[in-house]
């Protein structure tokens, strides 16, 4: 490759006005939608601890878009490519890093997108983000929403498998 370094997928900026006052957002732009080939959906689904669900059809490259209501002592994890990304008690996890994520009435907006070589997290609506690298072993992996321990609404969850932007 020409280069060594982490591009990330093309996002917007914003200023947005918070209970914390004015906070840097950070969001994809819509154009990502153009790379969209396939999708799964899940909607109104509740699970207790130790359930798990399929979301996402086995692919490599996905944009993840879910709203979740959770209980207060919920932690539950998305899996994919043998790693976990955890919500609960008021923090992302992603890859031994963490961020403070809150509900926003008692739902978690969260989007995630998976490209070959890295992995980003966004939740409420662009209020944390997390980038990370990211290379995985397995080429194709299913997605899947597991609860640790409380419960979980799935309120709606779209998997998009995305197309690469390379020929």
């Amino acid at each position: 490759m020409p280069f060594n370094q982490q591009m990330s997928f093309p996002c917007e900026l914003t200023l947005r006005k918070t209970s914390d006052g004015v906070r840097l957002f950070r969001w994809p732009i819509a154009e990502i939608e153009r790379l969209y080939v396939d999708q799964t959906e899940v909607t109104n689904h509740k699970l207790s601890s130790g359930e798990e669900v399929k979301i996402g059809e086995s692919g490599a490259l996905f944009d993840i878009q879910m709203e979740v209501e959770a209980s207060s002592n919920a932690n539950f994890v998305i899996k994919l490519h043998d790693e976990e990304i955890g919500f609960g008690n008021g923090l992302v996890r992603c890859l031994k890093k963490e961020a403070p994520l809150q509900p926003v009435d008692n739902k978690l907006n969260i989007r995630i997108l998976i490209d070959r070589a890295s992995v980003e997290v966004f939740g409420n609506e662009g209020q944390v983000c997390m980038s990370s690298c990211f290379l995985p072993e397995e080429e194709n992996t299913i997605v899947t929403c597991q609860v640790k321990s409380g419960s979980v609404g799935v309120q709606k969850s779209i998997v998009h498998q995305l197309a690469p932007i390379w020929k």
